[in-house]
């Protein structure tokens, strides 16, 4: 069966979820009005990322805070920029044309009819098997994949950038990142989620992340959408024998933003870290759904996400460890931290276990809260006006968090989005 069709049908079997189903609950999904967006049409240039403009031409149409953030991640291998979905253009630093150099390859589906001629089943794998209806839209209607890989042995430094702008007026769009890291490899890669704020825009990204045996990968993700754009996102990684993963996200734009996050530890010794920082203002929602799957003995897993909500905004975490018999010797830690700063904002926060094996380690953690009183009094003390004091309070509840990040560029870039929050706060 064509994997579009199938994948549709799944969407139709599926249908909208609502908020009594566990995995939706508190996240205010029925008041999307889903009935107002369209599949984004592919762009009219060019059919292939080498025919397309060259870079400089593509960087204009990007919003000068995009271009900010790209001087702050320094050098790169690669950048690939996809708007709505459709890869743009691929640019690389020594000049090699096309959609392919060294370990970097860009996949294009933007043809139906040529879904297995172009080898989708052997990049994306078998339709996911996941229970979220946007994945099923994403590969319903996704246009481009693009595939990162890294061959057996391979060291990269300099992070590969990729670029997602989002833009079209009631539009839907559809991206597709698979990173695949072979045995013994190592690998950085950054991923920018950006819309312009003049936009109403909804975007469902899907992010695969493959590591072999003994490989290394930094993922960064950083969410830059503007004001008026809603997403429904989808993030999976597996991990082979001892293999290890950073994922870092920082989710500070957007009307209403959702991640999911599923990570698997297949493999024996396997270890994942997951990170991330929120931060929402105005009427905006935050909510990120985790699960740390371990099915392999020895592995290990630790997630701290970190958030704060001001004005009427409202963030969502909903985490579950679930270990898996045969895992013995797991250890899998989960933490998530929320900052309250005003009567009006919401916070809820959800961390669950399920452990089916003996002999593993285990805890789970949860705080919600205002400022601290006694922190501020103290800083007021010494002389600081109350509003520097909270700004003072808030920057140092995101610190660690940030000093986490593995990426240098991409402690700036968090730094500035949360300055920013809190500089426009009353």
């Amino acid at each position: 069966m064509n994997r579009r069709k199938q994948a549709f049908e799944l969407f139709e079997a599926a249908g909208i979820p609502i908020e009594s189903e566990e995995i939706w609950r508190y996240s205010g999904v029925g008041s999307v009005d889903f009935g107002g967006y369209a599949p984004a049409s592919p762009p009219a240039s060019g059919s292939g990322a080498a025919s397309l403009p060259a870079m400089p031409e593509i960087e204009e149409v990007l919003e000068g805070r995009v271009a900010g953030v790209l001087r702050a991640i320094g050098p790169r291998s690669a950048l690939i920029v996809t708007l709505n979905g459709k890869v743009g253009a691929v640019d690389f630093p020594d000049g090699s044309l096309g959609a392919r150099r060294r370990d970097v390859s860009v996949m294009l589906l933007s043809d139906p009819s040529r879904d297995r001629a172009a080898g989708a089943d052997a990049v994306l794998g078998p339709v996911l098997d996941v229970d979220d209806a946007f994945v099923h839209l994403n590969e319903a209607f996704l246009l481009d994949a693009v595939l990162l890989e890294a061959s057996a042995g391979s060291v990269d430094d300099a992070p590969v950038v990729i670029v997602n702008w989002v833009d079209g007026e009631a539009s839907a769009s559809f991206p597709r990142t698979v990173v695949r890291v072979a045995d013994g490899a190592r690998a950085r890669v950054v991923e920018i989620m950006a819309s312009p704020d003049r936009v109403s825009a909804l975007t469902c990204p899907v992010v695969q992340l493959e590591l072999g045996v003994q490989s290394s990968l930094e993922y960064v993700v950083l969410d830059l959408l503007g004001s008026g754009t809603t997403q429904f996102g989808y993030q999976t990684s597996v991990l082979q024998k001892d293999a290890k993963l950073t994922s870092f996200s920082a989710s500070m734009g957007g009307a209403r933003a959702r991640m999911r996050t599923d990570s698997t530890l297949a493999g024996e010794g396997s270890s994942s870290q997951l990170l991330a920082a929120y931060f929402g203002t105005g009427d905006q929602v935050h909510d990120l759904r985790t699960v740390q799957e371990h099915r392999a003995p020895h592995t290990t897993s630790d997630l701290f996400f970190v958030g704060s909500v001001a004005d009427r905004a409202h963030s969502v975490y909903s985490g579950m460890i679930r270990v898996h018999r045969g895992a013995s010797g797991a250890k899998a830690f989960q933490t998530n931290r929320n900052l309250v700063l005003s009567e009006n904002a919401r916070a809820d926060s959800v961390p669950n276990l399920d452990i089916q094996e003996n002999d593993v380690q285990c805890s789970h953690a949860s705080a919600i809260g205002p400022v601290d009183e006694s922190q501020r009094y103290y800083l007021e003390s010494r002389g600081a006006p109350p509003q520097d004091a909270e700004r003072l309070i808030v920057l140092g509840f995101f610190k660690d968090m940030i000093e986490r990040a593995p990426l240098v560029g991409a402690r700036k870039v968090v730094s500035d989005a949360v300055a920013e929050k809190l500089g426009s706060l009353g």
